[in-house]
């Protein structure tokens, strides 16, 4: 059938957040489905979840438009893909303040990707993690970084409770330019695969630090 969208911004600007509650679910259950998607407009404050946020193909999927703060998940929040999909998908449009993740942020079902940021893409702020980061499909991959002209802010993956897994790839980065450090004092794991796979950066300005435990197996 049709994909299923808990909410969805098409134009327009929202004033303040998006917000849901540790008690809160957004769920649109079907293999297409998608809890939030952002399509254009423009939201002057966060993307905020404390509860469940689940979609078949993705938890939140943007593909134009400004989030002109961050993409929050607190320590109690879970952002999923059930089925063979992102949980987390920008394909277009910015998050200016970067993704910020202490709870979980899940893609376990076949060659499904945790975070994937592609083609006109920007995280502006950069991907911090203090949680869960799982992709454990045979073919998952826990970040991917595609086809992107500049992605700025780095990866980091602070903590010892802090997990980077995958079937595959933990951390695949195939772009033109990196500005900022991958730093690492939690786990990043591959099962299968490598656990940093920089494939393509015509330019990568920064460090990558580890005090914690990189993986491959």
């Amino acid at each position: 059938g049709a994909a299923a969208i808990g909410i969805f911004l098409n134009t327009g600007t929202l004033t303040g957040n998006i917000s849901n509650s540790s008690t809160g679910s957004i769920v649109a259950s079907n293999a297409t489905g998608r809890a939030v998607v952002m399509q254009g407009g423009t939201i002057t404050g966060d993307i905020v979840n404390s509860g469940v946020m689940t979609g078949g193909a993705n938890g939140i999927h943007q593909f134009g438009g400004l989030i002109a703060g961050e993409l929050q998940n607190n320590s109690t929040g879970v952002i999923s893909a059930t089925d063979a999909g992102k949980a987390v998908f920008v394909a277009a449009g910015t998050i200016a303040g970067g993704i910020d993740n202490e709870g979980q942020i899940l893609a376990n079902v076949g060659a499904s990707t945790a975070i994937h940021l592609d083609s006109t893409g920007t995280i502006a702020g950069g991907i911090n993690n203090t949680g869960t980061i799982s992709a454990t499909g045979a073919l998952g991959q826990g970040i991917v970084l595609s086809n992107l002209a500049v992605f700025t802010g780095g990866i980091q993956n602070t903590g010892t409770a802090a997990f980077i897994q995958a079937g595959d790839t933990a951390i695949f980065i195939d772009m033109d330019t990196f500005v900022g450090d991958i730093t690492n004092s939690g786990t990043i794991d591959s099962n299968a695969a490598d656990a940093i796979l920089i494939a393509a950066a015509t330019a990568f300005t920064g460090n990558i630090a580890n005090s914690g435990r990189i993986e491959a197996s």
